[in-house]
């Protein structure tokens, strides 16, 4: 489960002052000893054997009443379901279960849940970094006239930062949509105006009452629906979107839908991202090319051809053509084949050679000696890759599954046939290391071509120093 919890340090004097407390403490009285600390954490290992690896349901989950306005709610939707069944397993003891044994959440969990997730998702929906919430205070303290008819930089008065950090701060705030740049930078620098203040957003999530609740005895079905529409969300930490990010899928036909799949190479001529960008940032020593909304607006697919990343034929022919000397059999034996077979059905995983190569051995042996059988460097994994995808696209296995999203101590999993929609993306400037694609499904889904090229999307980003968010650049979380 991820965390609840803002993505930024506090830096406020307060927190300060508790930290530097803390440490004079700690230096005048010797701190926590040896023993102590031993028998604090025997105390908290006791306690968590006593738990049991146990589901929960939240009957009244679709009581609950989330807005729709923004698109990451899919996933902090699940994020608030997931501290809820934290919060009642933690307290199995004293809750009910059901005839299966699972656990009944409280109304008063889905309370304490709100009340602990209520700050960080406020934080996370208005997008704005420390930094940003001073220069942002600075501009409420404006008077109204001059927030609406325009201000310059020197106007702020912002406590503490630095006339730079100052100047990021705005550009940031500009480009995300609270404020508007006039783009005449005169001699004072740019004027700005104020287009909406995040001060007014509000969460809007509660809990119906139980008569306005349709088919209340429903309820025990659990909320399966919703967490699984945001697994893949959950796996890739830097899909995290804003609300203008959200590109969108118009258009009914197939034709175009298959134009957005897969651009036309001779209408999509590859181009530098300089040359696409709305401005260039330099953060920590590196030039990074900031999106415009226009370009951030264009399908996966047309971006990831216009800096010239595409899809090796070869390994991933629709048509497959299983290679001379290669059997299903290899499936089995093979270490490389075996560690895809450890991906969950349902999630779509971006990875370059070097990257299965350093961590899948690990992933077989749980932390043990790499098996003696697994690749000598990356290279070799790229070759039995290339070798094994038509098997593994076309060759059902058990593949973990979970109903909704994992539970603490949920060990085993559950295990169901899958199969995996195997791609290898490379770029054509060949001056970077390509990427290769696993989809896992269940047998008769279907693939989403465009999901997945919102996945390889967010791994070429940081490779081609890309960002559509300030959240894409380098120190976003410091």
């Amino acid at each position: 489960m991820r965390p609840a919890s803002s993505p930024y340090i506090d830096e406020s004097s307060a927190q300060t002052e508790r930290i530097v407390q803390s440490l004079l403490q700690e230096a005048e009285e010797g701190g926590v000893g040896p023993e102590e600390r031993e028998e604090i954490v025997g105390v908290w290992h006791d306690a968590i054997r006593l738990l049991e690896p146990v589901r929960v349901l939240v009957p009244y989950a679709r009581r609950i009443r989330v807005p729709s306005s923004q698109v990451r709610i899919r996933r902090d939707v699940t994020r608030l379901l997931d501290v809820v069944r934290v919060i009642s397993w933690l307290h199995q003891h004293s809750r009910t279960r059901d005839q299966h044994g699972r656990i009944i959440a409280t109304e008063e969990d889905f309370r304490t849940a709100l009340a602990l997730v209520q700050e960080p998702l406020m934080k996370s929906w208005q997008a704005l970094s420390p930094a940003e919430e001073k220069v942002m205070g600075a501009i409420r303290s404006l008077p109204e006239k001059k927030r609406q008819t325009g201000f310059k930089r020197s106007d702020l008065a912002v406590e503490g930062a630095q006339p730079r950090t100052v100047q990021e701060a705005l550009s940031s705030l500009a480009s995300t949509g609270y404020l508007e740049r006039d783009g005449r930078r005169g001699s004072q620098g740019y004027s700005y105006t104020l287009v909406r203040d995040p001060a007014g957003l509000t969460l809007g999530i509660s809990l119906e009452p139980p008569d306005d609740a349709a088919g209340e005895d429903e309820g025990t079905r659990g909320s399966r629906g919703i967490a699984r529409e945001s697994d893949r969300a959950i796996e890739s930490p830097s899909l995290q979107e804003d609300p203008e990010i959200a590109r969108s899928r118009g258009g009914d036909s197939n034709e175009s839908q298959q134009e957005a799949r897969e651009p036309d190479e001779q209408d999509t001529v590859r181009q530098r991202p300089i040359d696409l960008a709305k401005e260039t940032i330099h953060e920590r020593g590196e030039d990074y090319y900031f999106y415009g909304k226009e370009q951030k607006a264009k399908p996966a697919g047309i971006k990831l051809a216009e800096l010239g990343w595409v899809r090796k034929s070869d390994v991933t022919a629709d048509e497959v053509v299983v290679p001379t000397g290669a059997t299903v059999g290899d499936v089995d034996r093979d270490p490389v084949a075996r560690y895809t077979a450890s991906f969950e059905i349902g999630s779509v995983q971006v990875m370059t050679a070097t990257e299965i190569f350093q961590g899948g051995g690990r992933v077989l042996s749980k932390g043990e000696h790499i098996p003696p059988d697994w690749p000598s460097d990356s290279r070799e994994v790229h070759e039995r890759l290339s070798r094994l995808a038509p098997i593994l696209r076309t060759t059902e296995r058990q593949h973990p599954y979970f109903e909704g999203y994992p539970y603490p101590c949920e060990e085993p999993p559950e295990v169901r046939e899958g199969y995996i929609y195997v791609e290898y993306w490379e770029s054509e400037a060949g001056d970077k290391e390509g990427l290769w694609v696993f989809a896992v499904n269940e047998p008769g889904e279907p693939v989403d071509r465009e999901e997945v090229e919102d996945y390889v999307w967010v791994r070429v980003k940081p490779l081609e120093k890309v960002a559509e968010h300030f959240l894409d650049l380098p120190g976003a979380f410091d």
